[in-house]
């Protein structure tokens, strides 16, 4: 609902910009057509779904939830996407408390800059305990 009204709120703002179209996941194994390809990745539907994800998770709110529920005000991301078990239960906690999904909440957390970045050979020797061996 909140990205169908993001394309209200475009569409009176910049006219030529509200052609909806149904957006779904991207799936790597299917095969698209040229035009679904073009819907799956316009601007409209990129613009309607971040301004959705503001209404859904205004920055004061996530911060809030984050606090409340973690006692921070970021998370560790190592390498591209891994985050220490406790940390990726509290994200799903919070998303839950924020009424969304979890990948949606990801990617709300990267926009505002909540994910602290670190190396993934941290995760591997600090969280798993393992030696990371290097190449030398």
């Amino acid at each position: 609902m909140a990205h169908e009204a993001a394309h209200k709120i475009l569409e009176r703002h910049i006219p030529k910009q509200t052609t909806p179209c149904f957006h779904s996941i991207f799936d790597a194994e299917a095969n698209y057509t040229t035009e679904e390809l073009h819907q799956a990745f316009s601007w409209n539907e990129l613009l309607a779904d971040r301004l959705g994800a503001v209404f859904l998770m205004p920055k004061f709110l996530v911060f809030k939830a984050i606090k409340k529920v973690a006692g921070k005000s970021f998370f560790k991301v190592y390498g591209s996407g891994i985050f220490a078990e406790e940390d990726k239960i509290a994200i799903h906690k919070t998303a839950d408390i924020m009424g969304v999904s979890y990948t949606a909440f990801i990617m709300r957390l990267r926009e505002l800059d909540l994910l602290e970045r670190h190396d993934t050979s941290e995760y591997i020797g600090g969280n798993l305990h393992l030696e990371v061996c290097s190449d030398e």
